[in-house]
């Protein structure tokens, strides 16, 4: 089944687990046949040498995670996009199919990310602790790969549909 191409930000304070979860999360889409894109803002500042964290510089790498996630879509990729997105003024620039927030540390170790720094408004998964993110992973590809309500089909049919997907996923991630 081919999917819709979407949007995922994983954000959260610096040192929260971003990026391992993208990783994990990006693995698990391209076990399971998706053409996927990995971008970390760490590695996109680098990219353009543009270390400049003031408010217009937020906004400027907010807006360049944005065009970078728009061309993979275009492309007919998912876009996971890895950064910490700290006001909510660069989270409105995104169109996000799926929020994920890593809420597992209560301040990052950059004063001034901290003092910015605003929970996002429409968390679709949220992370608490690092014991639940594993199978957090395996509810978003699930959602993504297999979750396809029919409002015409009886509910029997969508259960026997969910039990036979969570078998065909659960295996790929274990390898991980």
């Amino acid at each position: 089944m081919e999917t819709r191409p979407q949007i995922f930000l994983v954000m959260g304070l610096p040192g929260s687990g971003k990026t391992t979860f993208a990783t994990k999360l990006v693995e698990l889409l391209r076990a399971n046949d998706e053409k996927v894109e990995h971008y970390n803002a760490d590695l996109v500042r680098q990219l353009h040498n543009d270390w400049d964290f003031s408010p217009e510089g937020r906004m400027r790498q907010a807006r360049r995670m944005r065009d970078l996630a728009e061309q993979s879509l275009r492309r007919g990729y998912h876009a996971v996009c890895d950064f910490v997105c700290p006001t909510l003024e660069a989270q409105d620039l995104f169109k996000f199919d799926t929020i994920i927030f890593m809420d597992t540390i209560t301040e990052g170790r950059f004063e001034d990310t901290n003092k910015v720094f605003a929970r996002p408004k429409n968390i679709t998964h949220w992370a608490m602790c690092w014991e639940e993110t594993d199978d957090m992973i395996l509810e978003i590809v699930y959602q993504l790969k297999y979750d396809t309500w029919d409002n015409t089909k009886p509910t029997v049919q969508m259960m026997g549909r969910y039990n036979h997907s969570m078998m065909v996923i659960k295996p790929c991630l274990k390898k991980h």
